[in-house]
């Protein structure tokens, strides 16, 4: 079965182009469509900088009655995008009249809102923000700190790969 945001695994973060994402003119809702397909290198990007982390995640709410304590939902880390102030996180949307219901329900079917955003408020700053349902701050952070290690890991890759001496050639060993 081909991987899409809607059957994406918990906690298993995805790197997609920022082009992906989406915000609701009505609303200022984030929203990722739940059908869009992820790729392997969505999950192994080459380098994270001008990509969105995406995850989902799964916490705990004692708020809700006891045979519902798990919330599902859809956290995201922008810092690798060089502008962020086309996004925004608002709270899904409100369910509308009975004249625009049909194509709300059907929207609803294929939108996956974002729940939480994780976001620098200035490039290069290293102090990580959320905004967004404060019930998945802790997922968003999280993404956030395993976008980090993975950022870490891709560039000690490039360094290794940059400082690898070169072979000489069969010409320059005659000389």
């Amino acid at each position: 079965m081909p991987r899409t945001v809607g059957n994406l695994e918990i906690e298993s973060p995805r790197f997609i182009n920022p082009d992906r994402v989406y915000l609701r003119d009505d609303t200022g809702e984030l929203f990722v469509y739940s059908d869009d397909l992820l790729d392997s290198a969505t999950r192994n990007p080459r380098a994270l900088m001008g990509k969105v982390g995406l995850m989902k995640a799964v916490i705990t709410d004692p708020e809700l009655t006891n045979t519902q304590h798990l919330l599902t939902g859809y956290v995201v880390d922008l810092r690798f995008v060089p502008s962020t102030d086309k996004f925004d996180a608002a709270p899904p949307a409100e369910k509308p009249d009975d004249d625009e219901a049909n194509a709300w329900l059907e929207d609803m079917k294929t939108l996956v809102p974002i729940a939480s955003i994780a976001f620098t408020h200035e490039q290069g700053s290293k102090e990580i923000d959320t905004t967004g349902d404060a019930r998945f701050a802790k997922a968003a952070l999280h993404l956030a700190s395993l976008a980090d290690e993975l950022d870490h890991k891709l560039k000690q890759q490039a360094k290794v790969a940059t400082n690898k001496p070169t072979r000489k050639t069969s010409k320059a060993r005659k000389k």
